[in-house]
């Protein structure tokens, strides 16, 4: 009897650090997406213009969403999955830019609404990068990793 309760609590203590693990592994790889996400966007309000080539969209949503369901909490729930409704509504907005073949620099300058709300969505990204803390803080030093992003050439 005590041999089972004790397998018991040991595969109970196992499968519970096992699901902190992947926790913390997808809410990193969701941090890294989201943090790209708002410096292209911030890079975008710096040049007022829609340089949809730098555009990726996001991939780490789709195959870590369950697993972050099951671990946040309910606000932090919300602010992560706002941030990505988001950038599917950015993706789409750039995908018909692509679509229009939209080369014309008038045509990609950013109208007064667009940055407005581009500025709100950075701020969506930040909050829900906020939200991810507790599971992607850097143990040795106690903050946040950084990650800043900037075209290359």
């Amino acid at each position: 009897m005590v041999g089972a309760i004790s397998t018991g609590v040991v595969q109970w203590a196992i499968a519970r650090r096992l699901a902190r693990a992947e926790a913390r592994a997808a809410a990193r790889l969701i941090n890294i997406e989201l943090r790209r996400s708002a410096e292209i966007v911030r890079y975008w309000l710096e040049m007022n213009s829609w340089w949809w080539p730098y555009w990726e969209s996001p991939r780490a949503w789709s195959k870590h969403q369950s697993t972050l369901a099951l671990s946040l909490r309910g606000n932090a729930w919300s602010a992560v999955e706002h941030a990505y409704a988001r950038l599917d509504h950015i993706g789409r907005s750039t995908d018909l830019l692509v679509n229009a073949g939209s080369k014309d620099y008038d045509s990609l300058m950013l109208k007064d609404d667009e940055r407005a709300q581009l500025k709100a969505d950075a701020d969506d990204l930040d909050r829900a990068v906020a939200a991810l803390a507790r599971f992607t803080r850097d143990r040795l030093h106690d903050r946040p990793t950084v990650f800043t992003w900037r075209p290359s050439g």
